[in-house]
């Protein structure tokens, strides 16, 4: 509550969320209280406490978002997509993972992988707005001066494996009154050179409601009420997908 208020009374929006690939946590502030949500981010971050009787409320909480996407044939269809693409590897897995991970998490794994993973070394701050860039780092130092003087700093360098994508189709039969339908390709990676054309290339095929997909589809011929086209880059890898329901 006291984090939450101190947020809302300056008028500030703070979340979090998790891709396949990273956690951010993201505050939005007026630039004078920068300051300010430097100090709510990183205790957040680095200093929360684990309390058993918080994760077990948290538990619950993300056993209903599994739930959600489960009522959702449109979340559901991307999430049954990427498994069918990348197979047993993690980027094939929901991120929500599953109702028996979940379940099964104690308090000791979960600190145990804050623990590992949290590091400076695996940690980027980006900032934006009517900063100055010098002002930002020095303050950023100043407050992780501490931070991690009792974290063994890591220099491991990341041990995964670049997936291999598996063109095949997939059916699955629900009691639904849409047909949800994803067609993919292999796609870009965060730094392939060619990744500004494959952004134009998806706003023209499916990116708003003058897109190619949208206009052809839907306005023109009446097939469908949702069609769209997205990317999904990666580290190393991507996915280019076209849904329709």
């Amino acid at each position: 509550l006291e984090i939450a208020q101190a947020v809302d009374e300056v008028g500030g929006e703070f979340n979090a969320f998790t891709s396949r690939e990273y956690t951010c946590y993201h505050i939005l502030m007026l630039s004078k209280d920068v300051e300010l949500a430097t100090d709510v981010m990183l205790d957040v971050m680095l200093n929360s406490k684990f309390d058993q009787e918080e994760i077990e409320r948290e538990r619950k909480v993300i056993l209903q978002e599994i739930s959600m996407i489960e009522d959702n044939p449109e979340e559901l269809i991307h999430d049954y997509f990427f498994e069918q693409a990348f197979g047993t590897h993690t980027l094939g897995k929901p991120i929500l993972g599953s109702r028996r991970t979940v379940e099964r998490f104690k308090r000791e794994e979960i600190y145990s992988f804050f623990q590992k993973h949290y590091q400076p070394n695996d940690i980027i701050f980006s900032v934006a707005g009517n900063v100055k860039h010098d002002k930002v780092r020095r303050l950023l130092n100043r407050k992780l001066k501490d931070a991690f003087v009792h974290k063994k700093t890591n220099q491991r360098k990341p041990n995964f494996s670049k997936p291999k994508i598996k063109l095949s189709r997939k059916f699955y039969n629900r009691e639904l009154e849409q047909s949800h339908i994803v067609l993919g390709y292999p796609g870009l990676s965060y730094d392939h050179p060619d990744r500004f054309s494959a952004f134009l290339l998806n706003i023209y095929l499916g990116g708003g409601m003058s897109s190619s997909l949208f206009q052809e589809i839907r306005e023109k011929r009446g097939l469908a009420y949702t069609v769209y086209s997205q990317l999904a880059p990666f580290s190393d890898c991507g996915l280019f997908s076209v849904y329709v329901a």
